[in-house]
């Protein structure tokens, strides 16, 4: 359960001439991240359903705004003796259901993720893509590794993750 906390869809285009999410505008009256936190918090709510809800929210376009522009990467490697070089690009940040200044970073199983990928012309990325994503990336927080077990796949888990995560990015910039 761990690795659906960790699982994250940072896009990768994969076109390389596009360089913005393929959603629509976030409607003015769509929810903020917290109400979205709220309406998926019941513990009755099955992962389907729960999921389902998810893609409605990122199909309908209710994203942060800051989300939409992706970010170039170049990554280098020597194939033979050739040096080689590729730039792709990434979302910002971890997949999050709101506005710029409310919004929840929302885990997801692996198979909502490639749901979305292609609902949005990207795709997951690969182990290298990972660790190229962390060497680019201009804001880098601590670890901070959570308490394995049953509840890593509930709501108020990934709440507290989230508030987490806000604390950390508060040292770096004014959210």
């Amino acid at each position: 359960m761990r690795k659906l906390l960790l699982f994250f869809i940072l896009a990768v285009c994969t076109s390389l001439f596009s360089q913005t999410l393929n959603l629509p505008a976030r409607q003015t009256n769509a929810l903020s991240g917290s109400q979205f936190e709220a309406t998926i918090a019941s513990s009755t709510l099955s992962l389907t359903n729960r999921e389902n809800m998810i893609y409605a929210q990122v199909s309908a376009g209710n994203v942060p705004n800051f989300y939409r522009t992706f970010v170039a990467v170049t990554s280098t490697a020597t194939i033979g003796a050739a040096t080689q070089s590729v730039t792709y690009y990434v979302a910002p940040d971890y997949l999050a259901i709101g506005c710029d200044t409310n919004y929840f970073l929302m885990p997801m199983s692996p198979m909502l993720a490639t749901k979305i990928g292609a609902l949005t012309g990207t795709t997951l990325p690969t182990s290298k893509m990972v660790g190229d994503i962390w060497a680019a990336a201009t804001v880098k927080l601590a670890p901070q590794p959570l308490t394995a077990g049953p509840q890593m796949s509930t709501v108020p888990f990934f709440a507290h993750h989230d508030s987490i995560v806000g604390q950390q990015r508060a040292t770096f910039y004014k959210l």
